[in-house]
Formats: C-alpha cells, sequence, structure tokens
C-alpha cells in the first residue's frame, strides 16, 4: 500500500475488498478445503497398488 507504484485507484480497490472480509469465515472455508483434501488423500491411501509380485515385474530388474 506504500508503494508509490500501484494507483491510488488500485489502493482503494483493495481496501473495499479488505474491508468486507470476514477473517473468522476465511478462516472456516479454509480449514473446510483443507478436511476435503486430507479426506481425498485418505481415500487415495486406501486404494491398494499392486505389489511387483502382483503386477508381473518380480525379478524383471
Amino acid at each position: 500500500m506504500e508503494s508509490p507504484d500501484i494507483s491510488e485507484e488500485c489502493k482503494g480497490e483493495l481496501r473495499r475488498r479488505r474491508a468486507g472480509q470476514n477473517p473468522v469465515a476465511l478462516n472456516r472455508k479454509l480449514n473446510e478445503a483443507v478436511g476435503v483434501l486430507l479426506k481425498l488423500n485418505g481415500e487415495k491411501d486406501k486404494v491398494k497398488q499392486p505389489s511387483c509380485q502382483e503386477d508381473g515385474r518380480a525379478g524383471a530388474a
């Protein structure tokens, strides 16, 4: 906000946007998004990956 390279119009828009934000609501949304990502990651880990013996590549090296 102290940069002379940013117009006063842009600074005003940034101030307006910031004033309209609710930090508690933003934190809640962030926590929900993290929960979804963790759940998706956990589901990915539950999918059984074939071992070398199961996919026919055992001893192929």
